[in-house]
C-alpha cells in the first residue's frame, strides 16, 4: 500500500494511508445517509408540517457534517489537505462557469415552487447538505480512495455517491424510475465535483456548487416532470462537456 511522508502535501496525490480504502469509502457514504434518513423519519413521526420536517432533516444534516469534520480532525492529514483551504487553479476549472450553467439551467427550468414558509428551512437544508456530503463523500472518501490512484479515486467515489442515492426508494412516492435517473445525475455531479476538488485542491467551490444546486432544486419542487427533465438534460450537457475538460487537467499520479 502507498503511504504518505509525515509532512508531505496532499497535492498531486491525496495519499491518505489507510489499510481498506473502499470500505472506508463506503463506510463514509453511509454516514451522512443514516443521519438524513433519521432526520426524515423524526419528523414523519412527529407528523411534522413540511417545514418542520425540512428543518428536521437540517439539523439532523449539520450534525453529520460536524461529524466528517470531527473525523477529518482527528485523521492525519489536515483540515487543508482534506480541502478545507483557498481554491488553486481556477482557470483550469474554468472559473467554475459551467458550475453556475448547471445551477441555473435547472433555475430556468423549474423556477420556484414551494410555498414561502417552506424556504428558509430548505435554504438552511440545502447550505447543510452541500457541508456534510462534500466532506463525507469528497473531502474523506476521495482523499481515502485516492491510494489507488487518482482516476479510480474519482470513478469509485462517484459510484459510490451515485448508489447510496437509491435510499432515496424509501421515501413515499418515489419511483424505480426516478430513483434510477437520479442514481445516473447523482454519479454525474459527484464525478465532476470529485474533479474539482482534485484540480483545485479545495472542497469550497463544490460546497458552494452543492448548495447552490440542491437549493434551486429543492424550490423547483424536484419533480419528474418535462420541466425538470429538461433542465436535468441541459445540466448533464454541461457537466458531461465539463467532466471532459477537467479530466484533463487532473495531477498526475506519476509525479506523486
Amino acid at each position: 500500500m502507498v503511504t504518505a511522508q509525515p509532512n508531505a502535501p496532499l497535492s498531486d496525490r491525496s495519499v491518505w494511508p489507510v489499510r481498506h480504502p473502499w470500505v472506508l469509502a463506503v463506510v463514509f457514504g453511509l454516514v451522512p445517509v443514516v443521519f438524513t434518513t433519521v432526520g426524515a423519519a423524526y419528523g414523519q413521526i412527529r407528523q411534522l408540517d413540511d417545514p418542520g420536517v425540512y428543518t428536521a432533516m437540517a439539523v439532523a444534516v449539520t450534525l453529520s457534517a460536524l461529524v466528517g469534520a470531527l473525523v477529518m480532525w482527528r485523521a492525519r492529514p489536515s483540515f487543508a489537505d482534506f480541502g478545507f483551504r483557498a481554491p488553486e487553479q481556477a482557470r483550469a476549472a474554468l472559473w467554475f462557469v459551467p458550475c453556475a450553467l448547471v445551477v441555473l439551467s435547472v433555475l430556468i427550468a423549474t423556477g420556484v415552487a414551494t410555498p414561502p414558509a417552506t424556504i428558509p428551512p430548505l435554504l438552511w437544508l440545502a447550505v447543510a447538505v452541500g457541508f456534510n456530503e462534500e466532506i463525507w463523500y469528497r473531502g474523506l472518501s476521495v482523499t481515502a480512495l485516492r491510494v489507488l490512484g487518482t482516476r479510480k479515486a474519482l470513478v469509485g467515489g462517484a459510484i459510490v455517491f451515485g448508489v447510496l442515492h437509491l435510499v432515496n426508494l424509501l421515501n413515499p412516492g418515489v419511483t424505480m424510475e426516478y430513483a434510477l435517473l437520479q442514481l445516473l445525475f447523482a454519479a454525474l455531479f459527484g464525478f465532476v465535483a470529485a474533479e474539482i476538488f482534485v484540480v483545485t485542491r479545495s472542497l469550497w467551490p463544490v460546497i458552494v456548487w452543492h448548495a447552490a444546486y440542491d437549493f434551486t432544486a429543492y424550490i423547483g419542487g424536484d419533480a419528474l416532470d418535462l420541466r425538470g427533465l429538461l433542465g436535468t438534460g441541459a445540466a448533464t450537457v454541461v457537466l458531461v462537456a465539463y467532466a471532459a475538460w477537467l479530466w484533463r487537467h487532473l495531477p498526475d499520479d506519476r509525479r506523486a
